[in-house]
């Protein structure tokens, strides 16, 4: 119950009685003529806006969010398609579109998923015994 107490009484009183007496201009020409202390009382609020939407931007447009996956293999063509003579006794085939020998994989999956903890990998096509 105290610690419910301390919060209320910093979102209803204290939160309130600090954004009153920041120096924030009637009007957008007002930020011209506040003076170097005033932009120091203005910087905490101004940096955890700034956070937000760097924030909420980058979860709009990051990964799937933004729509294509391919953004970089024949991009013009309505639809990829690669066909690939099977060599050997294995081929490892990309699945992220990240990788510069496409349809074959690279290793471009493992800083993608490092950059956006991801966990996509390869496909890997063994030869089956007869």
């Amino acid at each position: 119950a105290i610690a419910m107490d301390a919060f209320k009484t910093a979102v209803t009183v204290s939160l309130p009685t600090y954004l009153a007496g920041l120096p924030i201009p009637t009007e957008l020409a007002g930020f011209a003529a506040l003076t170097s202390d005033q932009w120091f009382q203005l910087a905490p609020v101004l940096l955890v806006i700034i956070a937000h939407v760097l924030i909420l931007t980058s979860f709009f447009t990051s990964g799937e969010a933004s729509g294509k996956i391919n953004k970089s293999i024949k991009p013009d063509e309505p639809k990829v398609v690669n066909t690939v003579e099977f060599t050997g006794d294995k081929m490892v085939f990309c699945r992220c579109w990240k990788s510069s020998k496409f349809p074959l994989c690279d290793g471009a999956h493992n800083g993608h998923n490092e950059s956006c903890c991801d966990n996509v990998g390869p496909l890997i096509v063994t030869k089956g015994k007869k």
